[in-house]
């Protein structure tokens, strides 16, 4: 089965976008499925609401994300990268 894929998100202003995604069946020449949706979007949370045009059906999604992690990442092994504590060094 042959498929075209593509997608575009648009910013309309500030924290608001509207994007499309659809999948397309080269062979039966057939619509397979297309999103649209709406998104609010924040550093830290973002409400998105998803409407598929084929299945006729819609959701909305919250997603919130945590910023206080309080653990160390070391360095990375075997790459000679380490974290800058304190500013960048001379």
């Amino acid at each position: 089965m042959k498929t075209l894929t593509w997608g575009i998100t648009q910013q309309l202003y500030g924290p608001l976008r509207f994007g499309v995604q659809s999948a397309y069946n080269i062979d039966t020449d057939q619509e397979i499925n297309t999103d649209l949706y709406f998104e609010y979007s924040r550093r830290t949370y973002s409400i998105l609401l998803r409407y598929n045009t084929v299945l006729k059906v819609g959701s909305i999604s919250l997603r919130i994300s945590d910023f206080n992690w309080g653990g160390n990442p070391g360095p990375f092994d075997g790459t000679g990268i380490r974290p800058v504590i304190q500013g960048v060094p001379r």
